[in-house]
């Protein structure tokens, strides 16, 4: 239902390869809506880079299962899918996490040497255009940790900057595009006056719509919102 896509982009002239995929499917136990557990690879010039971690089959609380329910099984799990790619667990460099829920870090089981970076807003001391809070994660300053809270007070996205598009992994900023477009937070301003000035794909967790939006390059349109960014 949410098949992976992987693209091949350039930044800074060398190429780069992104692979998207869900760690399987998540619903509210009264809830009849499947929504997709997306994480990203990101095999970049400088090394493997993984964005959130995502579920696996046996969950680490039990209440989990009385609050939600799963559609995975042991193939749908991040090394079984980074094998696909022909990417071992031991070849990822660093782990970057949007935030420290269940569905973003089960997975890390399968990545015991592997660093994991998710820092406190605090310790984010470089910005990038309109977000205020940066981590330059690689040396060229294309890959980048930006502070966007709101659903969680530490909540992080990942941006990656290429040569003709940014891709933003947003974690649970928001639930889809859409509801960036009609929102009014102020992380929502930041990521919208960015797209104003750069050609940006918005990848939120759990938007079945992220897939397409990366296979196709669709960026946001700045001709459809307002930023209200002051």
């Amino acid at each position: 239902m949410f098949a992976p896509v992987s693209i091949k982009l350039t930044t800074n002239g060398r190429p780069l390869t992104l692979h998207l995929f869900s760690t399987g499917k998540i619903a509210g136990r009264l809830s009849s809506r499947w929504q997709p557990i997306w994480v990203l690879a990101i095999d970049h010039p400088e090394g493997i880079f993984l964005v959130d971690a995502g579920e696996r089959t046996r969950r680490a609380h039990w209440w989990l299962d009385v609050l939600y329910k799963f559609d995975l099984d042991r193939s749908d799990e991040a090394d079984r899918q980074l094998a696909n790619f022909n990417i071992g667990t031991h070849q990822v460099k660093t782990i970057l996490l949007t935030h420290r829920h269940f569905d973003h870090t089960d997975g890390l089981c399968h990545f015991p040497q592997t660093p994991v970076f998710h820092p406190s807003p605090k310790t984010l001391n470089d910005s990038c255009g309109a977000f205020t809070k940066a981590h330059y994660v690689t040396a060229a300053k294309d890959l980048i940790v930006v502070s966007t809270p709101g659903h969680t007070r530490d909540h992080c996205s990942v941006l990656l900057r290429t040569d003709n598009h940014h891709v933003l992994f947003a974690g649970d900023m928001a639930e889809t595009q859409e509801q960036l477009l009609q929102g009014n937070h102020p992380t929502y301003s930041a990521v919208k006056a960015y797209a104003h000035s750069h050609p940006l794909i918005f990848l939120p967790t759990h938007d079945p719509a992220s897939g397409t939006r990366l296979a196709t390059l669709q960026a946001l349109n700045p001709d459809n919102f307002d930023t209200g960014f002051r």
